[in-house]
Parts: structure tokens; sequence; C-alpha cells
């Protein structure tokens, strides 16, 4: 029989009701993912954004591929991937926020680090959700020029 880590056995996974989507709530209430699958997709759709499917391949393109994928590699390589397995790894295994999981190690000065990733995460959602509203609007006014057989915006003429 499993234990939690509180010294007494493990509750078993809360059914889904109907409506009650993807989470579960085990232990302290906090919201967990019901299969690893889910955690993983999760995982995808906040690395990859539209500016990888987007705006890199174009930049590649336009500025020389093989040179500027080298120094990106050694980025991703010996920044990116690092820094985001410690944050996943210490945010599962503490179930802590940002801020919280300095005090938790028992390092509150470093409450200031939590609180920079969140006012980071704030800024960049901020011109990221400018961007898909351009993208939502430009398509929604392409495929209306198609169907209508007017004038698309980029177009020169009036």
């Amino acid at each position: 029989m499993a234990t939690c880590e509180r010294g007494g056995p493990a509750e078993p996974a809360a059914s889904l009701e109907a409506g009650a989507g993807m989470l579960d709530s085990r232990l302290d209430g906090r919201p967990q993912f019901a299969s690893k699958l889910e955690l993983i997709l999760s995982l995808v759709g906040y690395a990859v954004g539209l500016g990888n499917v987007w705006r890199f391949p174009y930049l590649c393109y336009t500025y020389g591929g093989g040179a500027f994928l080298i120094p990106y590699i050694c980025a991703l390589a010996f920044l990116g991937l690092p820094l985001f397995v410690l944050e996943l790894g210490l945010g599962q295994m503490l179930r802590k926020g940002c801020v919280g999981v300095w005090e938790e190690l028992g390092l509150p000065r470093l409450r200031g680090v939590g609180f920079a990733a969140t006012i980071t995460t704030y800024l960049v959602s901020l011109y990221y959700n400018v961007i898909l509203t351009w993208t939502v609007y430009y398509l929604g006014r392409t495929l209306l020029a198609i169907v209508h057989g007017g004038v698309l915006p980029w177009d020169d003429e009036l």
C-alpha cells in the first residue's frame, strides 16, 4: 500500500465526474493532472508557441540558418533546458509556486527570483496576446476577402 508524505495511506485518485475537468484534487486540495499524457500535452503547449512555428524559421532563413543555429542550440542546451527541467522538477516535487518554492528550500532571500519570473510571465503575456489578436484579425479579414471577393488587407490595391 502506498503512503503519502504525511505518513498515512495514500488516497486513491478522485474519480472524474462529468464537467469536473481534467484535473484531480488530492491530499492538499491542489489540482493534479489525471495522467502523465495530460502533463506532457500541457508542457508542450507551454513550451511551443507561435514564435517557434512562425517567426523562428523566418529568422533562420533571413539571417543564415546554419550560423544562427549553433549559438541557439548551445543556449538551449546549457541554459534553456536545464532551467526548464529545474523549474518543472522543483514545482512538481515541492508542489509550490515560483515564490513559495524558495521558502520551502530554506532560501527566502531568493523569493525575488520567483517574483521576477511572475512579472516576466505577465509582461510576455501582454505582448503575446496582442500578437495573437493580430493573427486572428488578419485571418478573419483574409477569410472574409476570399469569401466575398474583396481586397486582402496587405494588397496595394484600394
